[in-house]
């Protein structure tokens, strides 16, 4: 088929397109505003232009409103992915030149990891982020591997079982470099690289053991009398979401 004959699509539901769909509902508003206060401003403008330019801006109101619901249904569905997500890193890999061959490599140490962590489940997918280069993998820089659990509870129950079995992990896989984290929105990354980075500063700068803690730099021996505050405020019940990360001294 020749690709002149090709067409692309006039609407795109790729997560990709949402901030150009933003612009557009922020264009059309704008717009149609603007419509509205020349019509009130102008006397000189006729009835029947005036019938037409109100039916004109009322499409663009439908248009913008079809629009913003397709926006809100993909941050709904990417949302409630993330809920149920993890990124591991640090699991090597497969070097082979038959992409389904990686995959299914990657499949299995993805199953292998969760066996070591006690979840009672097997992954709805999993796959590397960004494109395969065969002469980084071989020098030992692995791709991120994200994996798609069937439930948030099994994120939370991953995230919990790292926290108690991270070193036992990594003495059997005998891989220093395996880390597993929930997954994340581009703006949350950039969010807790820069926070990564002040904490190493802070390591840096005094002997003091300073780690991340709820998304704030703190002390580790303030752990307890922070977490028995938190309870005290919560009441019985306990918090799940309460991520914990150090960084080591070079």
């Amino acid at each position: 088929m020749s690709h002149s004959l090709l067409k692309r699509p006039l609407i795109s539901n790729s997560p990709n397109q949402i901030p150009q769909k933003r612009h557009f509902l922020n264009e059309v508003t704008t717009s149609t505003n603007l419509v509205i206060d020349t019509l009130d401003d102008d006397p000189s403008i006729s009835p029947a232009a005036r019938v037409i330019i109100t039916q004109l801006s009322n499409l663009l109101k439908m248009a913008a409103s079809i629009v913003d619901n397709s926006v809100s249904d993909i941050d709904y569905a990417a949302e409630m992915e993330r809920r149920r997500s993890v990124v591991i890193t640090g699991l090597p890999e497969n070097q082979s030149e038959t992409p389904s061959v990686r995959a299914i490599s990657d499949n299995n140490a993805v199953t292998g990891f969760l066996d070591q962590l006690g979840v009672e489940t097997r992954s709805v997918v999993c796959y590397r982020m960004g494109w395969y280069n065969k002469v980084r993998a071989t020098n030992g820089a692995c791709r991120p591997i994200k994996v798609v659990l069937p439930a948030s509870s099994f994120q939370r129950t991953c995230l919990h079982q790292w926290k108690k079995k991270a070193l036992d992990i990594r003495r059997h896989f005998d891989n220093k470099r395996l880390n597993i984290r929930e997954s994340l929105t581009q703006e949350q990354l950039k969010a807790r690289r820069q926070l990564q980075a002040e904490c190493a500063e802070k390591r840096k700068e005094t002997s003091d053991d300073w780690i991340i803690y709820n998304d704030t730099i703190v002390l580790r021996n303030e752990i307890k009398e922070r977490r028995m505050n938190e309870e005290n405020l919560s009441g019985p019940f306990p918090r799940t979401e309460s991520m914990l990360t150090r960084h080591q001294k070079n």
